[in-house]
């Protein structure tokens, strides 16, 4: 049987007090991040992976070179994480109701952005041209995209 092993990046750096997700996506690992991501590593060593698969973020790159090792990932920019449009400067505190109203589909997404069904749409469809033809596979990505 073929699995696939749906990680979530490991622990990154703090997020500035104003950060927008366009901020939010240059943050790399912590030294915990670091330590649990080597600690997945070793957990998933049963999975025997033939490919590790990660979005664009440095935080998933970097966790899934660890968690992956000795592996080297395959980054996959449509494994991101939801597409904010106009939203994407605008610091998340402000705005952290407003995008769980949008994935719950209680308010139209604004210019430029999309709907969970949409990002569910673009990951799938990304995650099917990645793989491989058989054997199993580590996926590194976001808590959003590996819930759709």
């Amino acid at each position: 049987m073929r699995m696939a092993a749906l990680m979530r990046h490991a622990e990154p750096q703090p997020a500035p007090p104003e950060r927008s997700i366009h901020d939010d996506r240059n943050r790399t690992l912590t030294d915990l991040g670091r330590r649990q991501a080597q600690a997945a590593r070793d957990w998933l060593n049963g999975l025997a992976p033939v490919a590790v698969i990660c979005s664009d973020a440095p935080r998933c790159i970097e966790t899934a070179r660890i968690a992956g090792a000795p592996l080297a990932p395959h980054v996959v920019p449509d494994l991101g994480g939801l597409r904010l449009g106009v939203w994407e400067r605008r610091p998340l505190a402000a705005m952290s109701r407003e995008i769980v109203r949008l994935v719950r589909g209680e308010i139209p997404a604004p210019a430029g952005a999309e709907t969970a069904g949409e990002l569910l749409a673009r990951a799938r469809e990304a995650l099917r041209a990645a793989l491989p033809p058989a054997g199993n596979v580590l996926v590194v990505a976001h808590r959003l995209t590996n819930a759709v």
